[in-house]
C-alpha cells in the first residue's frame, strides 16, 4: 500500500479522479460523509477529513 486514497470514476477506471495523500501508514477506513466530504482513518492513528 502507498498510504494514499485513490478516488475513481468506475466508468473510466484507468486513472483516478483524485489521490488523497497525508497518511503515513496504511489507510484502514474510508467513509463518504456527503457528496463533498470524505473521512479516512489510518494505522498511523490519524483521522482525516477531506
Amino acid at each position: 500500500a502507498d498510504h494514499h486514497i485513490h478516488y475513481y470514476d468506475l466508468r473510466n477506471p484507468s486513472q483516478p479522479l483524485h489521490v488523497f495523500t497525508g497518511h503515513k501508514k496504511a489507510v484502514s477506513y474510508v467513509k463518504f460523509l456527503s457528496n463533498y466530504e470524505l473521512a479516512s482513518a489510518s494505522t498511523d492513528s490519524t483521522l482525516r477529513l477531506w
